[in-house]
């Protein structure tokens, strides 16, 4: 019926009912949901089991975190390992192979303190499966092994200027994350870059940066990596729009800047602001809510 919600499955976990926002597939199976909420529960549902009869979901652990779950992600090489990040500044990793199921005492197998402030997204690379990436209101992108969280951050990105709402790694490359803040950018960090690539590396930035898009005037609150066409992206911002853009060809094509020169009047191109020596791209669409 046109107007009607009619969903496969409703997951509901027990107890109150609690607003959230954490939300997360597993990579690798596709049954597999994550959840959090602001009272700080975790669930982790089999949707296929949950859509066909009222299952409990495979793990529900009522207080995860001290305050709000504010992120969930799924290790893309072990299915069943689950990390969170929380208000209370933590990041914890789960196994859904040691959960005891709704109400017994889930135990997290790792839980280290990542920020003194709020963490605000997790994100395990596809590529390194021992390396996680976190981030939050502290305004700096953390790279961690988790192999060894007692000791500091393998990498500390700085170069945002506001909070920064979410971290992703990228499919097609190890080593290559970028990130989004409230400071209306979304940078690229590379890194296997050990130094900045020119003189005129940004003070107080991070020398990993590999590139900054500027399109957006307002907060970026999400973005994804493509996963046909390597370096494509799209972006959201609070000023309802949505961008689909692509670095310069130069900044990963060796000899592509030579074939650039000379393109002129393309509005496109000033709607990203290259960084770290970087060109700005020509390939955003730019797409404005018409409402």
């Amino acid at each position: 019926t046109p107007g009607v919600v009619s969903p496969d499955a409703t997951l509901m976990p027990k107890g109150e009912a609690s607003d959230g926002f954490a939300l997360e597939w597993s990579p690798s199976n596709r049954r597999l949901l994550a959840t959090g909420d602001n009272s700080g529960r975790l669930c982790v549902w089999d949707v296929e089991v949950a859509a066909k009869v009222s299952a409990n979901p495979l793990l529900q652990v009522s207080q995860a975190h001290d305050g709000a779950v504010c992120a969930t992600c799924f290790n893309g090489q072990e299915p069943h390992s689950v990390a969170t990040v929380g208000d209370d500044g933590c990041l914890r990793l789960w196994d859904l192979r040691a959960a005891g199921g709704v109400g017994a005492a889930a135990v997290p197998r790792l839980k280290a303190t990542v920020s003194g402030d709020e963490v605000l997204s997790v994100d395990w690379s596809r590529h390194q499966e021992h390396l996680i990436a976190t981030t939050g209101k502290d305004r700096e992108v953390r790279v961690w092994d988790v192999r060894a969280m007692r000791q500091a951050p393998l990498h500390a990105l700085c170069g945002h200027k506001g909070d920064v709402v979410a971290v992703r790694w990228a499919p097609f490359r190890e080593g290559l994350l970028a990130s989004c803040s409230s400071d209306a950018r979304l940078l690229l960090w590379d890194l296997e870059i050990e130094s900045p690539p020119s003189d005129e590396a940004l003070e107080g930035t991070s020398p990993e940066m590999l590139f900054a898009h500027a399109g957006h005037h307002q907060g970026v609150s999400d973005f994804a990596w493509s996963s046909l066409d390597e370096y494509l992206m799209c972006s959201v911002s609070e000023d309802n729009r949505l961008q689909i853009w692509q670095p310069s060809a130069e900044l990963y094509l060796p000899g592509a800047g030579e074939e650039e020169e000379g393109e002129e009047g393309d509005p496109l191109a000033a709607s990203s602001g290259g960084g770290a020596g970087t060109a700005a791209a020509a390939g955003a669409w730019t797409a404005e809510d018409a409402d």
